[in-house]
């Protein structure tokens, strides 16, 4: 489906298109269902209702919008610039490939995020209580567990952030509520913000860059740290290096 556009309009609707290129979908309120195989230069939005949306393949600057309640959204492949968005409601995304200097979000609400790797761009849950897993590296990115402007918002709660890579020059905003920061590897050259709450931070390999832990009794867990600056906050605070 090339330079189209599809309004679905009220009801269960079920859309299946192969390639959808310079077009704009649009499904109305109920429980929708979006089978894609790749999106290019496409915008692709649900509204009210639990909603699926999937793509097998890549998604090249697209948006891919969740609306109201709980959605997911599923891509096989990359996803290259453009938007990927949960929106309000307990969302669900899910990113096989390597997020590519995108922006992907869950939204307001407990979002569940699963991405291969990261490379650019900026992803994160918002407010709520999230949890985004990277299978991968995370590199030369922003990841926002919370609001940049509003990080110690009370809308934001206990976040989990894993990394099963090494994470470098990014930067990370958990936010407010008692949150988990794990990274199976490095996390250097880049800046983390924990926010208030009692904040842990797992690294199983080296910690550089600046890490702030702000309010809260927190905990911060690595092998050695190297050209770090590690600032502690209000309360009783634990650096512990195991190497």
């Amino acid at each position: 489906l090339a330079n189209s556009s599809i309004a679905a309009g009220l009801g269960d609707d079920s859309l299946s298109i192969s390639v959808l290129s310079g077009s704009t979908l649009k499904a109305g309120s109920g429980a929708d269902s979006i089978n894609l195989t790749k999106a290019v230069s496409s915008q692709v939005y649900t509204n009210e209702g639990n909603d699926f949306i999937t793509a097998t393949g890549d998604a090249n600057s697209s948006t891919l919008s969740g609306g109201a309640g709980i959605d997911s959204i599923f891509l096989g492949g990359n996803v290259t610039g453009g938007n990927i968005v949960g929106n309000s409601g307990a969302d669900s995304i899910n990113i096989s490939g390597t997020v590519n200097t995108a922006y992907v979000t869950g939204g307001a609400d407990n979002d569940n995020m699963t991405v291969g790797a990261v490379a650019g761009g900026t992803i994160g849950g918002q407010f709520g209580a999230d949890t985004l897993i990277v299978n991968g590296k995370v590199t030369d990115a922003q990841v926002l567990m919370t609001s940049a402007t509003d990080p110690d918002s009370a809308s934001d709660k206990a976040d989990s952030l894993s990394v099963n890579g090494s994470m470098s020059n990014s930067t990370v905003f958990a936010g407010a509520g008692n949150d988990n920061i794990s990274v199976d590897s490095h996390l250097i050259a880049g800046e983390l913000f924990a926010g208030s709450g009692n904040d842990t931070v797992l690294v199983a390999g080296s910690l550089g860059g600046t890490i702030s832990m702000a309010e809260g009794a927190d905990r911060v867990t690595a092998a050695d740290a190297r050209d770090a600056s590690l600032l502690g906050g209000t309360k009783n605070d634990t650096f512990n290096f195991t190497g």
